[in-house]
């Protein structure tokens, strides 16, 4: 209901108030002019949510009761914990998701999890440079603590009261967790000002930045040991910490991955290590089964074969015409649909 349905409504049903609505529809005015749904306070969260409020003050109590962890494998060795969501919990999450944070304004240096950006099009911005400097955030999302988070809503204009509710829906053991739909949006959203002083800081420098989650990814003609330091001090000062082990600069004549894509050539490709690994998976899930294939991961996992696949679909997105790729991909998914 826009600005005038309020209007009319109020005048419809409350008389005597004229203040109190006029301080009401100023609330609502300045809420819609950014895109987002006007929310009073605990009971209007919950009508508009759609839950029962019982529901919603059990997720304020202790929003831990509403998440399960597990481990998954990472690419680069060890496990990342994902806390996911019960169901109804998700259903809360993904409403803020669509309603509100989707609608926030972040960097065009952020290139992950935003509509229309991708790994490729990440990767892309640093084609053609000389010289390329790698920096990864540790433990991203839980750097992101709920403090963040309440003045984030706050700031956006919500009252206290509902900016603290929404804290607590998108907040676990008050950080953002690894598995909430909510998250990726909240980190570009308040990763905001860090991609601005950064970006400034490499116009200085220049040099050319881009993000991609906790991926960050500079490059240029020359980098200087003295940038590598100006660029570090200004990502520690918005309290995170970088993963040293991670950090590389690659020069003119070393290979250079962005996001998991080569352009060490002057043109996007997967890495041959990475094209090497899925043919041999693809032969073994081919031979054996999804099952076996399955038990071959360092943690068995039931989805292996669903996640080959999209490593597939991966490399196709960035070479569309590679017949290998294609038909590989064709392998995968008539092993999918018939064992």
């Amino acid at each position: 209901m826009n600005v005038d349905g309020w209007r009319d409504f109020y005048s419809e049903y409350v008389t005597g108030h004229e203040k109190l609505v006029d301080a009401y529809l100023r609330f609502i005015e300045i809420l819609q002019a950014k895109g987002l749904p006007p929310i009073f306070e605990f009971q209007h969260l919950a009508r508009l949510l759609d839950v029962e409020e019982s529901l919603l003050a059990a997720v304020v109590r202790n929003s831990t009761e509403f998440y399960r962890e597990f481990s998954i494998p990472k690419r680069s060795g060890g496990t990342r914990t994902i806390s996911v969501p019960q169901p109804s919990l998700l259903h809360c999450q993904r409403w803020v998701n669509r309603e509100i944070l989707q609608n926030l304004e972040v960097s065009d240096r952020a290139f992950g999890f935003v509509s229309g950006r991708s790994v490729v099009n990440n990767a892309a911005e640093h084609l053609g440079r000389s010289f390329l400097l790698n920096l990864d955030i540790l433990n991203f999302f839980p750097s992101i603590n709920s403090n963040l988070v309440l003045n984030a809503f706050l700031g956006l204009g919500y009252p206290p009261s509902v900016s603290l509710v929404l804290t607590e829906i998108c907040c676990v053991d008050e950080k953002l967790p690894q598995g909430a739909p909510t998250s990726p949006a909240l980190s570009n959203y308040l990763c905001k000002n860090l991609d601005h002083e950064l970006e400034a800081i490499c116009n200085t420098l220049d040099l050319k930045y881009s993000r991609y989650a906790d991926d960050m990814t500079f490059s240029g003609e020359i980098i200087e040991s003295d940038a590598i330091n100006k660029i570090s001090f200004i990502i520690e000062s918005f309290g995170f910490k970088l993963n040293k082990a991670k950090t590389r600069v690659s020069g003119p004549h070393s290979k250079k991955i962005v996001t998991g894509v080569s352009i060490g050539t002057g043109k996007m490709k997967l890495p041959r290590r990475t094209v090497r690994t899925i043919k041999s998976d693809a032969h073994f899930l081919k031979k054996f089964g999804p099952v076996e294939f399955s038990k071959r991961q360092t943690i068995p996992d039931p989805l292996a074969a669903e996640r080959l696949l999209g490593r597939v679909s991966f490399w196709l997105q960035i070479d569309p015409e590679n017949h290998i790729a294609q038909s590989i991909k064709a392998d995968i998914s008539h092993t999918l649909t018939t064992q």
